[in-house]
């Protein structure tokens, strides 16, 4: 039989803790690839385990208690049945059915236990219910519809575009951007100038007012599922997983082995990952804590890179938190990449953009005929 007691419990809870906790942190990266149910369905199931030890941890500490007070009331029962049908006198009667009230007074406040529980699972069921309810329904966990056929080539061209947050000014207004396929394009700007909501447009986390995403004359958002299945997404915080290297490069999805040794090769990871203790089934601590910047953007890439039909990959501010050695690592590997896939780097700094072939400038709010190119 397993062990049930308040320690496996806090590790549990704990686990629990961590995986909503690393999933807020890895949001944009486990929208981008589509992964929200089975983080979702991951998170509940720790949380049904977790109440399921609940109740046999709860119903195991209450049980001698329950069984002794309940043998009593029963002997109590048929110690007063049998001086009935043996004729004892009245007054030894009465004294025994006043130990029986002693004894149902200390019954009913455990009865009275219960029937509160009952009540507070009651109580709370409709509330999980409904939390339940919002969980599958709304936003954060997005019904993709059936798997379309587009094929996206790597090309793409924004029209139009107009988009704000909120009230504020608009950050595009009439902004254009062509991109060829196995073109790697560098975006930079000052802080606030939109270069992260260029993303975001792309990856259809947010919507245009006006102007859309097109690639070989069609509308992205009619085919987003068909698009993001083709694109990868480099953050610019990179999230690992308290889990295996095969775990954070997959985030659940089935993606043979021969695929990430491809990915990792692309990223210039497959020599560490030969010494890494375990190799794919190694374990990668809390945050990375195992391994050096360098290898957790490289890791970040290969995540991007690892299903063999990405077409366009999206990088936003990379080399942000690297030295100025893992800075040039990184751009090494962005080099060796180039041609191979098409890149959209958003940086404001010389070495990550050093690998474009053009780059554009955002510092007049996004508007498209403002844009500055440089070689």
């Amino acid at each position: 039989p397993r062990k049930i007691d308040g320690e496996s419990i806090f590790l549990r809870r704990s686990a629990a803790g961590n995986l909503a906790a690393e999933t807020l942190d890895a949001l944009e990266i486990v929208r981008s690839m589509r992964r929200e149910a089975f983080f979702a369905e991951r998170y509940r199931a720790l949380q049904r385990k977790i109440g399921e030890l609940d109740v046999r941890l709860y119903a195991l500490g209450q049980m001698p208690r329950l069984v002794l007070e309940s043998a009593a009331f029963v002997g109590v029962l048929a110690l007063f049945g049998a001086m009935l049908a043996l004729d004892v006198p009245g007054e030894t009667i009465l004294l025994d059915f006043a130990a029986l009230v002693a004894v149902l007074s200390r019954m009913l406040p455990a009865f009275s236990r219960l029937h509160y529980n009952f009540v507070q699972i009651r109580q709370h069921q409709a509330v999980a219910e409904d939390f339940c309810r919002e969980m599958e329904t709304n936003c954060f966990f997005p019904r993709f519809p059936a798997p379309d056929d587009f094929d996206f080539d790597g090309s793409f061209e924004l029209r139009g575009i107009r988009f704000r947050y909120g009230e504020s000014a608009p950050l595009f207004d009439g902004f254009d951007l062509a991109v060829a396929a196995g073109e790697c394009v560098g975006v930079t700007g000052r802080t606030g100038c939109g270069k992260s909501a260029l993303l975001a447009l792309l990856l259809g986390f947010v919507e245009p007012e006006k102007g859309g995403v097109f690639s070989g004359g069609r509308d992205l958002a009619d085919h987003r599922d068909g698009f993001l299945r083709r694109v990868g997404f480099v953050p610019q915080r990179t999230v690992l997983f308290d889990d295996t290297v095969r775990g954070n490069l997959t985030l659940g999805e089935a993606i043979p082995d021969a695929e990430l040794h491809t990915a990792l090769k692309r990223a210039r990871l497959d020599d560490c990952l030969r010494h890494f203790p375990g190799g794919l089934d190694g374990r990668i601590e809390h945050g990375g804590g195992n391994l050096s910047g360098g290898q957790k953007q490289r890791l970040a890439i290969a995540r991007a890179l690892c299903r063999k039909d990405v077409r366009l990959l999206l990088l936003d501010e990379p080399t942000s938190a690297l030295d100025a050695m893992t800075e040039s690592e990184f751009s090494e590997t962005l080099g060796s990449l180039r041609g191979k896939i098409t890149m959209l780097v958003v940086s404001h700094r010389e070495a990550a953009l050093r690998a474009c072939d053009r780059v554009i400038s955002l510092d007049d709010r996004g508007n498209g005929d403002n844009l500055r190119k440089k070689s």
